[in-house]
């Protein structure tokens, strides 16, 4: 033998075993298979607006994956997505759907088939919901057991039916998975419903030239049901035979497994590891629930998207009918028509007051269309003559109430007589449906009995009596107050003027507050403003306060609540006899620069017309001025000699003596003084209270002026 041809059969033995061993990643054809989702059957919407759906998500060997949150979901209904209120895995699910093809040729042992079948049924089958088919292969090929789910009876026909003689030849194990993928044809079980699987329990396929083109069918059709291909190998009396590397590939192609045994018993639990479990894998669904928030009527198209993704197949989607009606409100109280007499008690200015003040109201909430809902909003609305009112609205959170009971105050009703009133119920639910009630129309009947009234006559009747002795006391009053300002006129003038006490004792309080010896009416001072603002700020009095607090200060730069470097009260600005003086305050030490100098913190520092004063840090917000003095203060003029006295006059004692001339003072109740010395000269401190104006607005002018 050649050395090319050693090496062209190791390399296919090598080949061969790989082909029977590691399995293959098939290739779906027509739907995709990595985290694939279908849904099962029609939506459940008997709680809606909670919606349930159930649906499979398998991977690319088609095992339902157990792990997903329900973040991993979103529930597409209309163009509107919706998250999983509650997510379930059940891993019986609905159970699934097993195929069994054995073979009965020459080469199969049977009792071997039977204890493969009877340890599924016992060990990893699910009695009453797996549905187990076993179809013969043969030249007559026919089921042993039609679908069945009782595992009793399926084990009992099987016993019953299956051959103990086998055939002398060998049979097509294709032709039975050709019937079994057929079936599934004939039942559409396409990509959703049950999981399904074929397990084939057989010795070898027969070799009739027809086998390559089975194969291909077999490997084409099963992905395409998402049906994987399980091989049980029988290699008892056929050791190592060509039909190895057939089944392997098939196995490998359809995401089954490929096993091959030589003998098997019900107590064997070789399979319960190597095969049963990929099997079982197929099993489990998940069930969500969402709540809906649409109030559309009619067919919703729904689809459960996996990551948020778009739909990738017909499986994802599905359908599912409601038809909503409106809340039926039942106005139960007050009744249609009904009269409700409520009897005046007593008198209270200004209107009675009754035995009854509150009309009952009662309603209840039904949902016609079956569907409980949230009447997210109910308003209670009332009619009278003066219009409609709120009597009360009620924000729901949870499902309607059978009854609402409340009341209705009508104590502001107070006409004698029939008053007609009417009441009406608003629902809105969760879904933005709106439902409304007929108006119940209704009369309030006042009745004010005759003691009843008499009294209030007799109270009415004392009450006028009462207000016009007041009217005639304050009337007295007012006489004897104009009297006493037209006898007191000039007293009151003097004593308001700015000699008199009272107007002494509000300069003062001026002073206190305002600062400096009292606002002037033309400014001695102004602040030519460039920083916050461009402006211009006159001073009228000697001592201003700077700042941002305009509770502290008397001119503020920024707002009270600006980010800046200005303090609330942070500098004063003073006028003395030798000029201004400024002063930094500040209690956070924010500073006081002159002409970008810095000065010392609460000490006076002189300042010049013309000179530039900032408070603050310019980077971190600084107010910026320049200082102008208009008025410079009146200084005394001093000589030499120092104070000179205007006369100097001779006393009969010999001594000099200062002269100091006092005004002559008239007091306008005693008039006159004593007459002083002839040499004394009193000018008038005030004038002659003739010469004041003998009318009201002149008795405030000194104040005002000053």
């Amino acid at each position: 033998m050649s050395k090319f041809l050693k090496i062209s059969l190791v390399f296919l033995l090598v080949v061969t075993i790989f082909l029977g061993v590691v399995p293959h990643e098939a290739v779906a054809q027509d739907e995709p298979i990595n985290k694939a989702i279908c849904i099962l059957g029609e939506p459940r919407t008997e709680n809606f607006p909670d919606v349930s759906v159930s649906f499979r998500a398998t991977d690319s060997n088609y095992h339902a994956i157990k792990s997903f949150s329900q973040n991993d979901f979103v529930f597409q209904e209309d163009g509107q997505k919706y998250t999983a209120n509650n997510l379930t895995f059940d891993p019986k699910g609905i159970g699934l759907d097993l195929y069994i093809v054995i073979d009965i040729g020459t080469k199969s042992d049977l009792e071997t088939v039977k204890a493969v079948i009877t340890r599924f049924l016992d060990n990893a089958g699910i009695d009453g919901l797996d549905r187990i088919t076993i179809i013969q292969a043969g030249d007559t090929m026919k089921e042993l057991v039609k679908q069945e789910s009782d595992f009793s009876k399926v084990k009992a026909q099987l016993n019953e039916r299956i051959s103990k003689n086998k055939l002398t030849y060998p049979v097509s194990i294709y032709d039975g998975i050709t019937k079994a993928l057929g079936m599934l044809t004939d039942k559409e079980e396409t990509l959703c419903g049950r999981p399904r699987a074929i397990l084939v329990l057989g010795a070898e396929q027969k070799s009739d030239g027809q086998e390559n083109t089975q194969e291909a069918n077999i490997t084409k059709q099963a992905p395409l049901y998402r049906t994987p291909i399980h091989f049980v190998h029988l290699t008892k009396s056929n050791p190592g035979n060509r039909s190895t590397e057939r089944f392997g590939a098939i196995a490998a192609d359809t995401q089954g497994n490929y096993v091959p045994i030589k003998e098997f018993s019900t107590s064997s639990s070789d399979l319960d590891t190597s095969l049963f479990p990929q099997i079982t894998a197929l099993r489990g669904n998940f069930t969500a629930t969402y709540r809906s928030i649409s109030g559309s009527s009619g067919t919703r198209n729904l689809a459960v998207l996996f990551g948020n993704t778009a739909p990738t197949s017909e499986a994802q989607q599905t359908s599912y009918t409601v038809d909503l009606k409106p809340a039926k409100v039942t106005l139960i109280n007050p009744a249609e028509g009904s009269d409700f007499a409520r009897t005046a008690t007593v008198y209270a200015d200004p209107q009675f007051l009754f035995d009854i003040d509150v009309v009952p109201i009662e309603f209840k909430i039904e949902w016609p269309d079956s569907y409980n809902r949230v009447p997210s909003k109910i308003r209670v609305i009332g009619s009278s003559p003066s219009g409609d009112q709120t009597i009360e609205e009620i924000n729901e959170t949870e499902y309607s109430r059978s009854n609402y009971n409340l009341t209705w105050d009508v104590s502001n009703v107070t006409k004698e007589g029939a008053n007609s009133l009417s009441v009406r119920i608003e629902v809105i639910d969760e879904l933005g449906i709106l439902s409304s009630t007929t108006p119940n129309h209704f009369t309030v009947t006042n009745v004010v009995p005759e003691a009843v009234a008499k009294q209030t006559t007799e109270t009415m009747t004392q009450d006028l009596k009462q207000t016009k002795y007041i009217v005639y006391v304050l009337a007295g009053v007012v006489v004897v107050l104009i009297a006493l300002i037209i006898i007191f006129r000039k007293k009151i003038a003097y004593a308001f003027s700015a000699s008199g006490k009272i107007g002494k004792a509000i300069e003062t309080v001026r002073r206190t507050i305002v600062g400096g010896t009292g606002r002037r009416s033309t400014p001695i001072a102004r602040l030519e403003i460039t920083r916050p603002t461009v402006e211009i700020k006159s001073i009228f009095t000697e001592s201003v306060k700077l700042g941002r607090d305009p509770n502290v200060s008397d001119y503020t730069f920024f707002s009270l609540d600006s980010e800046c470097s200005v303090s609330g009260e942070h500098a004063h600005l003073v006028r003395k006899l030798d000029g201004w003086k400024i002063i930094a305050v500040s209690q956070s030490g924010s500073p006081v620069f002159i002409d970008g100098q810095r000065i010392q913190m609460h000490q006076e520092v002189p300042i010049q017309s013309g000179q530039t004063i900032e408070l603050g840090y310019q980077d971190l917000g600084s107010a910026l001025f320049t200082f102008v003095e208009i008025a410079p203060p009146q200084k005394p003029n001093l000589a030499d000699g120092g104070f000179q006295p205007d006369t100097q006059m001779q006393f009969d004692d010999g001594y000099r003596r200062t002269q100091v001339n006092l005004p002559e003072f008239t007091d306008p109740e005693f008039g006159p003084p004593p007459a002083f010395d002839d040499q004394m000269s009193m000018p008038d401190i005030f004038k002659d209270s003739s010469s004041i104006d003998d009318d009201f607005d002149a008795l405030f002018n000194d104040l005002r002026n000053n």
